[in-house]
């Protein structure tokens, strides 16, 4: 291991939650951190062991290895690499060097009375904000955080099914065999893989009847896609005390969007429908552990005003972690971390996944009395992405009116 010099903050901000600091809290940080670096298979940390320290991946690539046996591999730059590595304590992973890796190292405390002191969204992110600590979004915020960090907190994970699937079509051998004889083990889940295949969707000529004809049917992709949309039916199905009606709204537009997504994926034909339909299902799951904390801890939000307010702080980072514990691709990562980021910019000419998903809330939200705020249509850089393969907004609002039964269909499937 050796030391390196101090980065600069344009360095810093590239990282989350350094990215919600303003100039003046950069600066001071650049002294409060330190940068290390790491020789090819050196270790960087163990699981069991706690230091206090966040690590940041600034170069190079890196193995994960959890409790179980479980490995991911990590590289600078991805967006995997953009949030904290391995952060709980005490540590649940091994980390390794793949490669000559450089990290940034800051000590957590510090970083998050830098976090509690950032510039609220919104605001001029160039001017001090105070900030009042008897705030019940900041209490709830630095609350959620500290139990997260200190691995008191157990973020929702993947029924098992699904992960058996995603490991199965993970491997060259995945057969429409395999997926059936696992799926098998679930009955619930068998007739719902059966109904899909019968839906308007995807039905042939004559009614399937068994599982295995139905993965057949639907293809080891597919089937895979539905099993997670599926199995995510019960984490939104958590029981909640008071809460229990905004998990319902959550549910409810989230089934909107991810059937609106499958019908705009269809249409654009620049990504796949049955992606598209788990991305739209799953853009905004980083609300649930939200959601179950502030039930549990009622003396933090009082009001609904509040809860909106610690929702959008949180949410998309949560999702993120969520998804990145699951061992979910990087495109479906992208879409939690850019829920509501109505600037997000691809640098791509057509729109990928996270561009879909985030039309499809805008479209969701047209029909819906749950609202959020965002700009004018033609000021949201997804839409603009339409005019390359010829739709404009209201092009795009009338194409999705004619598709009222195609949609209505995917929400069936979605429901279950």
């Amino acid at each position: 291991m050796e030391s390196s010099p101090l980065l600069k903050t344009k360095i810093l901000r590239k990282f989350n939650p350094l990215n919600r600091l303003n100039e003046k809290q950069l600066i001071l940080l650049s002294s409060n951190h330190e940068v290390r670096q790491y020789k090819k298979r050196s270790t960087v940390m163990t699981v069991g062991s706690s230091d206090n320290v966040e690590y940041f991946l600034i170069d190079g690539k890196i193995e994960v290895t959890a409790k179980d046996g479980k490995k991911k591999v990590v590289e600078a730059g991805t967006l995997s690499a953009m949030s904290p590595i391995a952060h709980l304590q005490p540590r649940q992973y091994d980390v390794q060097v793949i490669e000559k890796a450089t990290f940034l190292l800051i000590d957590w405390m510090v970083l998050a009375q830098f976090i509690r002191e950032a510039p609220k969204s919104g605001t001029n992110s160039g001017a001090a904000v105070s900030v009042d600590m008897n705030d019940p979004i900041d209490l709830v915020r630095g609350s959620f955080k500290h139990d997260l960090s200190s691995n008191n907190l157990e973020l929702p994970s993947i029924p098992a099914i699904a992960n058996h699937i995603r490991q199965a079509v993970a491997s060259e051998d995945a057969s429409c065999d395999l997926l059936s004889k696992l799926i098998s083990a679930d009955p619930v889940m068998v007739v719902k893989i059966i109904s899909a295949s019968n839906s308007p969707l995807y039905r042939g000529e004559s009614k399937v009847l068994t599982c295995s004809d139905a993965v057949s049917r639907l293809g080891v992709d597919t089937t895979k896609q539905l099993v997670n949309v599926y199995a995510l039916r019960e984490l939104f199905g958590s029981k909640l005390g008071c809460l229990q009606a905004r998990m319902q709204i959550l549910w409810q537009t989230s089934q909107s969007v991810a059937a609106i997504a499958h019908t705009l994926a269809t249409m654009t034909k620049t990504v796949d429908p049955e992606q598209a339909l788990l991305a739209g299902l799953t853009h905004d799951v980083g609300v649930i552990p939200v959601l179950q904390y502030a039930d549990s801890h009622t003396h933090f939000v009082t009001n609904v005003k509040d809860l909106e307010k610690v929702i959008e702080a949180l949410r998309a980072e949560l999702g993120g972690t969520m998804l990145e514990q699951w061992g979910w691709p990087e495109d479906m990562l992208n879409v939690v971390t850019n829920t509501g980021n109505w600037q997000y910019e691809s640098g791509q000419e057509e729109p990928d996944l996270a561009d879909i998903v985030i039309i499809a809330q805008v479209h969701a939200m047209l029909g819906s009395s749950y609202k959020q705020s965002h700009p004018p249509m033609d000021e949201i850089t997804s839409f603009k992405k339409l005019e390359s393969i010829g739709l404009t907004p209201s092009k795009s609002i009338q194409l999705l009116k004619d598709a009222k039964e195609q949609i209505q269909a995917v929400q069936k499937l979605v429901s279950g």
